[in-house]
């Protein structure tokens, strides 16, 4: 999914399903409720999660308990109010989804300044983001890479696209984790329901706050 490394969104979906229990849960069971991936693989990214976790966050922030017995016992702890932090720590490390985060929130990027601060040569980031071109195409979505990198397309295509990869990416606008005063959108938000008279709740908080984000 754009372009992404499978393991990524991997990540995602597992904390995401942990955070809905407070029982141990197998990894047979966390295979059975996402529907994909198989049990060596989700084993596999538990003890990544396990070691990120371990050596970023402190015990009153997260922590991932992991038993090997029935091919492995997971539960997750966490006191954080959400997981802005650690998705950074996870998202960080996918470079397809560095690339549009990048190009969602500046729109135009110079190649020389993201190759030299990524550590990726120009080639890596022009297959890299052939992939992406290749797995966003069906939103009618193109990205150029030449001496800038930037999106080639409508701008409500690019507007439509940016909100279906955020809310995929990050589920809540609470969870976003690069600069973007969250706080600031959410108040934005609230207000805009007052003014309206409409009733909400935290959940249509949040998908609005993506909104209104994205065109302001």
């Amino acid at each position: 999914m754009f372009g992404m490394d499978s393991k990524t969104l991997l990540k995602r979906d597992i904390i995401e399903l942990l955070d809905h229990t407070d029982q141990l849960v197998s990894v047979e069971d966390i295979q059975n409720n996402l529907g994909y991936s198989n049990v060596t693989t989700i084993l596999e990214v538990c003890n990544e999660l396990k070691e990120l976790i371990d050596s970023i966050y402190t015990e009153e922030e997260y922590s991932l308990n992991l038993s090997h017995a029935r091919r492995g016992l997971i539960q997750l702890h966490r006191k954080s109010t959400n997981f802005q932090s650690l998705y950074e720590n996870i998202f960080s490390q996918d470079l397809s989804c560095d690339i549009l985060i990048n190009l969602i929130e500046k729109r135009k990027i110079s190649t020389i300044d993201f190759c030299m601060s990524h550590n990726v040569s120009k080639s890596t980031l022009q297959r890299r983001i052939k992939k992406i071109n290749k797995e966003i195409a069906a939103f009618n979505v193109y990205i150029t890479c030449a001496d800038e990198i930037y999106f080639k397309s409508r701008e409500i295509m690019i507007r439509v696209f940016s909100y279906i990869f955020l809310w995929s990416v990050y589920r809540q606008f609470s969870n976003i984790s690069w600069n973007v005063n969250t706080t600031y959108y959410k108040d934005v938000t609230t207000k805009i329901f007052h003014y309206l008279k409409i009733p909400f709740d935290t959940i249509q908080l949040e998908l609005l706050s993506f909104w209104v984000f994205i065109i302001s």
